[in-house]
C-alpha cells in the first residue's frame, strides 16, 4: 500500500504569499505538475494521497474568494485530465488497522507533539509537511506503545520554487519511510 503525505504538486503561483515573477505561471506549473503525475502514476498506479496545505491551495483560494465548492473540480479531475488516475484516492487522514500492534494513522500535518497526539488518537502516526523534521520516536506506557514518524520531504532544495527557503536556519531533509510488518524504518538525507 501506497500513502502520499501530500504536497504532490507544489502551485507555487496559487500560493497567498508572494510568488516569484520568475517563476512559472499558474497554467504552465499546473501543465507541468500533469506530466510529473503521469510518470509517478506509472509507477504507483494505486496511491491514497493525503490532503495537504499545497495540494488543496485551488480549494483554499476559491473559499477565500466566496467560490463554493460545487464549482471547483475535483483532484483527479485536475490533475488527470485525460480520465487516468482512478487507482488514487484523496484523504484528509487515513486510517489502518495494524495486526501487529496499535492501529497506525497517516495525516499531513500533526501540531504539537507527535506522541501526544499519537496517544491521543490511539494509533501510531505518520505526518507529512515538516520539511525540517524527519525521525521515528517511541513512548511506552504499562499498556501501549506507540510510534511517531515525521516523513521528511522529498523535494529540490535547488528549485527556484524553493529560494524562499534559501536564508533559513533550519534546512529540509530529504527522507522516506517505509513501514513493514508495523514496524517503520526511515532513510534519509540531509540536505543544504
Amino acid at each position: 500500500m501506497i500513502i502520499h503525505n501530500g504536497d504532490e504538486v507544489d502551485n507555487h503561483a496559487l500560493s497567498f504569499h508572494d510568488t516569484d515573477p520568475n517563476l512559472d505561471s499558474a497554467g504552465m506549473e499546473l501543465e507541468n505538475a500533469r506530466a510529473f503525475i503521469k510518470q509517478l502514476e506509472i509507477l504507483f498506479p494505486c496511491m491514497r494521497i493525503l490532503d495537504s496545505n499545497h495540494g488543496s491551495l485551488a480549494y483554499r483560494k476559491a473559499k477565500a474568494h466566496g467560490i463554493p465548492a460545487a464549482y471547483i473540480k475535483n483532484y483527479r479531475e485536475i490533475l488527470f485530465k485525460d480520465g487516468r488516475g482512478k487507482g488514487w484516492s484523496w484523504h484528509a487522514r487515513v486510517r489502518i488497522e495494524n495486526p501487529w500492534g496499535r492501529d497506525m494513522q497517516f495525516q499531513h500535518i500533526g501540531g504539537g507533539d507527535l506522541m501526544q497526539l499519537a496517544a491521543m488518537e490511539g494509533a501510531c502516526l505518520s505526518v507529512g509537511h515538516m520539511h525540517t523534521k524527519f525521525g521515528i520516536g517511541y513512548a511506552a506506557s504499562q499498556v501501549d506503545t506507540y510510534w511517531s514518524l515525521y516523513t521528511g520531504w522529498l523535494g529540490d532544495i535547488e528549485a527556484l520554487a524553493f529560494a524562499y527557503g534559501k536564508d533559513m536556519p533550519k534546512k529540509p531533509v530529504l527522507g522516506c519511510a517505509v513501514i513493514i510488518e508495523g514496524v517503520p524504518l526511515a532513510c534519509s538525507y540531509a540536505a543544504g
